[in-house]
C-alpha cells in the first residue's frame, strides 16, 4: 500500500489496519467513529491504496484506459472507498457499482496487456474484499438500506466511518444493526506518538530539532498543547510551514538563480572577513557591527539557494533524508570552523607580528581567525563556481 504522499503509520492506523482486516476475515459489517481530524479518512485512504488507485479508474475511453500509468498496485486493489454525498440512495448504489466495474475493467485490460490472460467480468464486487463509506453521517434511512442491500448480495465486508454517536443512531435500525460485527473508535494521538511526528515531521522539511534548546522544546511543547494530538491540524500545520519554506528558499533562486546569489553571497562574506580582519579586529564595536552584519548578509543570500538547489537536487522520496544529511553537515561544519578558530586563537595568542599585512591594531589574534575564515570563504568561493546554472 504504497502513496505517493508520505504517510506515517501511527498506532491508531495500526490498530485501524488490523479493524479492517477483521471485517475482511469475518465479512462483517464494522463501525468506525472518531472526532474530526483524528486521521480516520486519511487511514482509509491509504487501507485501500486510494490515491493511486482512483486515478488509475479515472479514465473516460478505451485508449486512456490502455495507457502506460498502469502498474501492478491496480492488480492488488480489493478495497473500495466512498465519500458519502448527500445525494438519493439509488445514485449512491451506482456510484459505489461503477467504482467496483471500473477496478475490475483496468485489471482486467492490464491482465490482457501484460500477461495475455483476458478476463471480463460483470461483477462489479469479484476480487473485492472490502467496501469503505467515509461520512456516513450524512445518509438517511433509505441510504443505509442501499448499503445493507449490496453487503446481503455480495460476499464482501464493509465499513462505516462516522462522528461519534453514529453507533448510538444505526442501534435504532435493527435489520442493518445485527449485522454490524465489530466497532472501532478511532483516538487522537498520544502525547508521546505526537512528539514523534512531529520530530520527522521537521526532520522531512530539513529542519533539525534540539531538544536541550529551551526554545525548540518550547515550541514542540506549545505545538502539542494547541493541536491536541488532532492528526489533521498537525498536517495543516506543517503544509503551512512547508509553504512558508519554499516561498522563502524559492522566491529569489526563481528569479535569479542559485549560483548567482550563492557567488554574491560567498563574495559579500569573504569581503566582510576581510574587512574584520583588516580594520574591525580591536576597532570600535561599530566597525565590528558593519562586518558582523556583512556576514549575516551574505549567510541569508546563501543559505535559501543552497537548500533551494539541495532540494531540487534530490528525488522526492529521498527530500527528508537527504536534506538531514545536509543540515547535518551543516552544523558539522559550523562546529568544525568555529573548533578551529577557536585553536588559532589560542596558538596565536601571544603573537607580536599579524599575518595580515595590512592590519595595524593590537588584536593580533583575531584578526588572523578572521582572515584564516577569509581563506576557507574563498576555497568555497572557487567551488562555488563550479556549480551548475539552475534557473
Amino acid at each position: 500500500m504504497n502513496n505517493t504522499q508520505q504517510f506515517i503509520e501511527t498506532k491508531e492506523y495500526k490498530r485501524f489496519a488490523e479493524f479492517c482486516a477483521a471485517c475482511i476475515k469475518y465479512k462483517y459489517i464494522g463501525i468506525c467513529y472518531g472526532l474530526p481530524g483524528v486521521g480516520k479518512t486519511l487511514s482509509s485512504r491509504y487501507f485501500a491504496n486510494w490515491d493511486a488507485i482512483e486515478k488509475e479508474i479515472d479514465y473516460t475511453n478505451i485508449k486512456e484506459l490502455q495507457s502506460e500509468n498502469l502498474d501492478d498496485s491496480i492488480l492488488e486493489s480489493r478495497t473500495i472507498f466512498y465519500t458519502a454525498p448527500p445525494i438519493r440512495a439509488t445514485k449512491m448504489t451506482e456510484d459505489i457499482h461503477s467504482i467496483g466495474f471500473r477496478i475490475n475493467m483496468v485489471k482486467s485490460i492490464y491482465r490482457a496487456k501484460n500477461t495475455e490472460e483476458e478476463k471480463y467480468t460483470t461483477d462489479s464486487f469479484e476480487d473485492i474484499d472490502l467496501v469503505i463509506v467515509d461520512e456516513i453521517d450524512r445518509l438517511k434511512i433509505q441510504s443505509l438500506e442501499q448499503l445493507r442491500d449490496i453487503y446481503d448480495r455480495n460476499d464482501i465486508a464493509m465499513i462505516l466511518i462516522g462522528m461519534p454517536g453514529i453507533e448510538k443512531r444505526l442501534a435504532r435500525y435493527p435489520q442493518l444493526y445485527s449485522r454490524i460485527g465489530f466497532a472501532h473508535e478511532f483516538d487522537k494521538l498520544s502525547k508521546d506518538e505526537t512528539h514523534h511526528i512531529l520530530e520527522y515531521k521537521w526532520d522531512e522539511l530539513g529542519i533539525s530539532i534540539k531538544l536541550e534548546d529551551f526554545s525548540d522544546y518550547e515550541a514542540i511543547t506549545s505545538i502539542i498543547k494547541i493541536t491536541g494530538g488532532n492528526f489533521r491540524l498537525i498536517q495543516r500545520l506543517f503544509t503551512q510551514i512547508e509553504r512558508i519554506l519554499e516561498i522563502n528558499n524559492g522566491r529569489l533562486s526563481d528569479r535569479f538563480g542559485d549560483k548567482r546569489l550563492i557567488i554574491t553571497g560567498m563574495t559579500l562574506m569573504g569581503l566582510s572577513t576581510l574587512f574584520l580582519s583588516t580594520y574591525a579586529s580591536g576597532a570600535s564595536p561599530l566597525l565590528v557591527s558593519v562586518g558582523v552584519l556583512g556576514v549575516g548578509i551574505a549567510f541569508a543570500f546563501t543559505n535559501s539557494p543552497a537548500n533551494n538547489a539541495a532540494v531540487s537536487a534530490l528525488e522526492a522520496d529521498k527530500v527528508g533524508v537527504g536534506m538531514g544529511i545536509f543540515q547535518g553537515a551543516l552544523y558539522l561544519g559550523a562546529g568544525t570552523g568555529a573548533g578551529m578558530i577557536g585553536a588559532l586563537l589560542s596558538a596565536r595568542r601571544d603573537a607580536t607580528e599579524p599575518i595580515n599585512p595590512l592590519y595595524i591594531l593590537e588584536a593580533m589574534s583575531y584578526s588572523d581567525a578572521f582572515l584564516a575564515a577569509t581563506g576557507a570563504i574563498l576555497i568555497a568561493l572557487i567551488a562555488g563556481l563550479g556549480l551548475k546554472k539552475r534557473g
